[in-house]
């Protein structure tokens, strides 16, 4: 076998043996340097990155700030938008009011009637609803009124009753005359509690019960 170069194998053994140190020396010469540099490199990220964050606040402590200022301001009140609220409270006060008030009556029906009149409406088979109702506006458009005296105790009212009943239907169910005949029954039952189970039987309106027996 032929024997390498004797360039390559000095060249080896100065690499091997006397270069270590000079090698160490090198990198020992080079690391302030490049340490100096990493340290700057450093530094200008830092900078650049604390920049963007001071930046980035910046933008956003500028698109907040308008938000706020607009929550906290209030459009004051012109002097047209303070009359018109004034005027409305005024009108729901004297509504309220109105509402409140009791309601005057007067005319023929009043007096002979009083302010109110009542009706009986059969929720089911074993209930009913007594309703009460203003006497003019009971009796608004009614152009025959008749008086029905009757009570519970008494025989001949209680036969009579039904076919008075089928004559009131008759009348208020021809035709272009619809309602326009009305029938107030004047109770002479002794009890409010016979008063309602008579009232059962009819469908038209009665005086109340205790203005019928004189209370």
């Amino acid at each position: 076998e032929e024997a390498p170069p004797a360039a390559e194998t000095d060249a080896t053994a100065d690499i091997g043996e006397g270069d270590v140190t000079d090698l160490g020396d090198v990198v020992g010469d080079a690391m302030p340097d490049l340490t100096a540099d990493l340290v700057e490199d450093l530094d200008s990220e830092s900078v650049v990155e604390d920049a963007s964050v001071v930046a980035d606040v910046d933008d956003k402590t500028t698109d907040e700030e308008p938000a706020e200022v607009a929550d906290v301001e209030e459009t004051p009140e012109t002097p047209d938008e303070a009359i018109a609220t004034d005027e409305a409270a005024e009108a729901e006060a004297q509504q309220q009011a109105e509402a409140e008030a009791p309601v005057v009556q007067s005319g023929p029906f009043i007096d002979i009637f009083g302010d109110v009149l009542l009706s009986l409406e059969m929720v089911d088979e074993t209930h009913a609803q007594v309703h009460q109702h203003y006497t003019n506006e009971a009796l608004s458009g009614k152009k025959v009124v008749g008086l029905y005296f009757s009570a519970d105790w008494c025989g001949p009212c209680k036969q009579f009753t039904p076919d008075l009943v089928n004559f009131y239907n008759k009348m208020n169910s021809r035709r272009g005359k619809q309602n326009e005949f009305e029938i107030v029954w004047i109770s002479r039952c002794r009890t409010v509690d016979d008063f309602g189970q008579y009232f059962t039987q009819m469908n038209w309106l009665a005086l109340p019960p205790n203005e019928a027996m004189g209370q």
